[in-house]
């Protein structure tokens, strides 16, 4: 097949995967397309969530047990070769009798990273590597990040006014953004594992960090609440919202708090504190990836923006710009001390802008040059 022809199945296979954004954790997203010899489709397929079917299989079920001979099949995600919850879907495709396998990346997982290319090739089967790989990588970041870095993927989303404020001094900030950002907003919440606030936020807003305007799933709702300072009848501490919302405090939390909030269903975490007496950053990061949860949006003030901004652990930022002027008495976006020079400051790339309603959603990934 010509390079326009794998571009044109490996786009197919990414649309599939993407199907299951937001199910599959701590996997990665899969999908694959299987090519009979003269160009058209036979089945095709994509990894649901964890625990069940790769997409490779659940492509190759659809077919008469499972056979393919002489087909090539396409994949976003190099094929497992070890056992997990399921077996390896290298021996699935090598008794299905395709002759070709293109792969979009490899897998960086120890237990695969090449390994499941080399069986194929050991098998015969021809194997392709590196088609829309850029595509690819970006698709799985969170699952990439996860597996290099240790640590899950931290978007960081805010709406903000013209000058940079998320509300005027007194807190009003109903309704800054449109009603379009907002319903894409909790797309995003469903898209994720976790949602993180800080207790200003939990304490002047009283947010229930859920998802309302579109059918989803609700996102695990993390408060970084160093001495357990948010009142205890918070929304998010109440029954429904408390199963399923995780405090991570310090050792300088009131003890009787953390005993209230237990009782009520919350999960209280005690973590390392940072130089500043904050909860570490690091510290909540590593455990969320120990709970392999491997995609957390950060949604909160300025001083939560700032600790993570500060700390370099932002891997995609998402800006909801609002028509909007508040003053330099508003709650500012974000709050920390900037460096001296403008060639030190943050900076994104990667930039993509995208109108929603009256509002202008800007997303990129920060980088900086020292």
């Amino acid at each position: 097949m010509t390079s326009e022809q794998h571009q044109h199945w490996m786009q197919h296979a990414l649309e599939l995967a993407a199907q299951a954004r937001g199910r599959t954790t701590p996997n990665p997203m899969v999908g694959s397309v299987i090519v009979a010899p003269d160009g058209t489709l036979l089945s095709e397929g994509y990894h649901r969530r964890a625990g069940e079917a790769h997409g490779e299989v659940d492509a190759l079920r659809k077919l008469d047990n499972g056979k393919a001979p002489g087909a090539t099949l396409y994949v976003n995600l190099e094929p497992c070769c070890h056992f997990g919850r399921t077996p390896p879907c290298t021996e699935a495709l090598i008794a299905s009798g395709v002759s070709h396998v293109v792969v979009g990346i490899q897998d960086p997982n120890p237990k695969v990273n090449g390994q499941g290319i080399q069986q194929l090739r050991d098998a015969g089967i021809t194997v392709t590597v590196g088609i829309l790989e850029d595509a690819c990588r970006d698709l799985n970041m969170p699952y990439f990040t996860h597996i290099q870095h240790h640590r899950p993927m931290v978007s960081l989303k805010a709406a903000m006014s013209l000058d940079g404020n998320i509300a005027t001094h007194t807190g009003d900030a109903r309704w800054l953004s449109s009603k379009d950002a907002r319903r894409w907003a909790h797309v995003m919440r469903d898209r994720v594992d976790a949602i993180l606030v800080g207790a200003n936020t939990v304490t002047l807003d009283d947010p229930a960090l859920n998802v309302r305007h579109v059918e989803g799933k609700d996102p695990i709702r993390v408060v970084m609440d160093s001495k357990l300072r948010a009142p205890l009848t918070s929304q998010l501490y109440q029954s429904p919202l408390a199963e399923g919302t995780w405090v991570f405090t310090t050792e300088a939390a009131d003890p009787q708090a953390h005993q209230a909030l237990t009782a009520q269903g919350v999960r209280v975490v005690t973590l390392p504190a940072d130089e500043d007496g904050h909860v570490s950053v690091e510290a909540a990061l590593q455990y969320l990836n120990e709970q392999k949860l491997i995609h957390l949006l950060v949604e909160g003030g300025g001083h939560i923006h700032g600790s993570f901004l500060r700390a370099r652990l932002v891997d995609r930022v998402h800006f909801v710009m609002t028509p909007w002027v508040i003053g330099n008495n508003g709650r500012p976006a974000f709050h920390f001390d900037g460096p001296d020079l403008l060639a030190q400051c943050m900076q994104l790339r990667d930039v993509r802008t995208t109108p929603l309603g009256p509002d202008i959603l800007v997303e990129g990934t920060p980088f900086w040059d020292t």
